[in-house]
């Protein structure tokens, strides 16, 4: 038979372990974050691919809320100045007046900083290509449609491998490639004067580059397109006129990107 302090002791403990388990059954886990709710959270918005679209400009204000600090001045300020390019000026001569010049900082800055920030990058980029001209026509000016693949070039070089894990920046990135091929696609097949082979071999070192398309075994880059856009991934792969896949998907996705301001 126990003795009465032993059993005093067992209550005890029983009733301590009672009131441990009701006050445990009262506190709610926290469910691990959602990917929303990451670093990159403040500055993921529904539809990034919009700012890219003819309506862009109704969302640059959000962007710019996105952005650091020292940078939403000079964006503020280059989107001012191409969304209100009017005439559709020839894209080399735009480009290397003031204005043009100072955009073309603006973006080389831009991109050179975080993800909210390349985003309005590559705002501006492709906003120049709507809002320019850079169709070669009868005398095949080609500079026109090579000078601003340049600029995308340049960004996909330092974005395209971190973008395919963006919540931010994949569907952007995606239409960049799209977009440049659809200029380098100008550029080489320019209909006048037949295939221009220094454009040509310029883009597909560069394509087989960002993609890995021509290589064993592709990269992440080239697997979002494999994935997003088959048609475009399997023209690099497999066609001599390796772009026209590319500037097809472009055609749909922004049909009024046509080098002439048709809008």
């Amino acid at each position: 038979m126990a003795r009465p302090r032993t059993v005093s002791i067992l209550m005890g403990a029983t009733a301590a372990l009672l009131v441990a388990a009701i006050v445990l059954r009262g506190i709610r886990a926290e469910p691990p974050p959602r990917p929303e709710d990451g670093p990159e959270a403040a500055t993921v918005f529904a539809e990034p691919l919009q700012l890219l679209a003819r309506g862009g400009a109704l969302r640059v204000a959000e962007l710019k809320v996105a952005l650091a600090e020292p940078a939403r001045e000079p964006f503020d300020r280059a989107a001012r100045i191409v969304f209100a390019i009017a005439d559709c000026p020839l894209a080399v001569e735009w480009l290397d007046g003031a204005a043009g010049q100072d955009v073309e900082r603006v973006i080389g800055e831009l991109r050179r900083a975080e993800a909210p920030e390349a985003l309005a990058s590559l705002t501006l980029i492709v906003q120049l290509v709507r809002h320019t001209h850079w169709a070669p026509g009868f005398r095949g000016r080609i500079q026109h449609a090579e000078r601003l693949a340049g600029l995308l070039q340049e960004w996909l070089r330092v974005w395209s491998g971190r973008a395919a894990d963006s919540a931010l920046l994949r569907e952007p990135s995606l239409a960049a490639l799209l977009v440049y091929g659809r200029l380098m696609r100008v550029a080489y097949d320019e209909p006048t004067f037949g295939r221009n082979q220094a454009p040509y071999q310029r883009a597909r070192s560069f394509v087989d580059e960002l993609t890995g398309a021509k290589l064993s075994r592709r990269n992440p880059f080239g697997d979002a397109l494999a994935i997003s856009y088959p048609r475009a991934f399997d023209q690099l792969v497999s066609s001599e006129d390796f772009l026209r896949g590319a500037a097809e998907e472009a055609r749909l996705l922004y049909p009024e990107l046509d080098g002439e301001c048709d809008e």
